[in-house]
């Protein structure tokens, strides 16, 4: 755990409030399940499930990239290309993730009005 003390402290608090939300997700995606057992409607709760994997996808990708990267960008600028497309691909989870919790969301909100 030496290189918990090189990390800077709002990298920490960035993962830290992600794996927050992916806990939250997790909760979410189980209260869903509920509801639709009670009421015999299809399995939506796996999307806001799979939002929490990436959510955990996406802290790990950008602890790596601030953790072992950033240190190497100034004896090699090409680490800079590597961290941005690893905290791009972290951008990717997120962005997927609310998508997934969107589209549950609407389609629990839509599909019970039947």
């Amino acid at each position: 755990m030496s290189w918990l003390h090189t990390v800077p402290p709002e990298v920490l608090w960035y993962e830290a409030a992600l794996l927050l939300l992916a806990v939250a997700f997790v909760l979410y995606a189980l209260v869903l399940r509920s509801l639709l057992a009670l009421i015999g409607h299809r399995r939506l709760w796996v999307l806001p499930l799979a939002g929490s994997i990436l959510l955990v996808a996406a802290a790990g990708l950008h602890l790596f990239a601030a953790v072992q990267l950033t240190p190497l960008i100034p004896s090699d600028p090409g680490m800079y290309v590597e961290s941005m497309r690893l905290r791009t691909y972290s951008l990717v989870c997120l962005t997927t993730c609310g998508a997934l919790s969107a589209v549950a969301g609407w389609l629990y909100y839509h599909g019970m009005g039947d």
